[in-house]
């Protein structure tokens, strides 16, 4: 992939850009911005939703209660307290937010505490459009936001997300791993940045394929 060709893709998901998505400079397409504008909207309800009881349950949605109808011990889910404490989400969002704000040239806030999720998420909200068009570290940032909405989303549901698996990338020269489940609509190789969509990389060879080859050799 050339250098013009990598300057008229999206850096969060390697779409090809349009005309004013280019003309604008955009290094996030409005794609990936509207839908990480979505998360960030969804990630203060889903993050109150999880800071209590119930969200702190493992394996259930709802409070255990003795015959009492007093709340019984049990046991915590580790990961949901990890997010909701100090230095769990809000920390990971003000980090971005003080990236910003020092690109921007303003000069960050104080500490967030931990129950502080709006504060983190409506300065991102109100600058993520000057983000897509101007910071060039917006992929990464969008990353964490999305994954950050979806851990909070799953703990509410209790659900775990797709299950993932490397394929190997079949460019010439390269073989380069991505991490994708069958739920993945497309994907690009991290060593080469070829792009492929949810039927090429169905047609990759797997994690599985290779140690069956490995088995067969034997």
């Amino acid at each position: 992939m050339n250098d013009l060709d990598t300057c008229l893709r999206c850096t969060s998901c390697r779409r090809r850009l349009y005309g004013d998505e280019i003309a604008s400079g955009r290094y996030a397409c409005v794609i990936c911005e509207s839908r990480t504008f979505e998360a960030l909207r969804a990630i203060p309800a889903l993050f109150d939703q999880i800071n209590g009881l119930n969200g702190l349950i493992k394996g259930s949605s709802q409070a255990v209660r003795s015959s009492g109808g007093r709340e019984a011990p049990a046991p915590l889910r580790v990961p949901v307290l990890s997010d909701i404490s100090d230095g769990g989400v809000v920390t990971e969002l003000q980090a971005i937010v003080d990236a910003w704000f020092v690109a921007l040239a303003f000069d960050p806030g104080r500490k967030l505490r931990c129950d502080e999720i709006g504060l983190a998420v409506h300065p991102l909200i109100n600058n993520l459009r000057w983000a897509c068009e101007e910071y060039p570290e917006i992929a990464a940032d969008i990353k964490t936001i999305t994954g950050i909405h979806g851990r909070l989303g799953s703990y509410t549901t209790g659900e775990r997300g797709p299950r993932k698996f490397t394929v190997y990338c079949s460019a010439d020269d390269c073989a380069g791993e991505m991490r994708v489940s069958l739920a993945s609509s497309s994907g690009t190789c991290p060593d080469c940045e070829t792009d492929y969509d949810k039927r090429e990389l169905m047609q990759l060879e797997s994690e599985f394929d290779a140690d069956r080859k490995r088995r067969n050799a034997a």
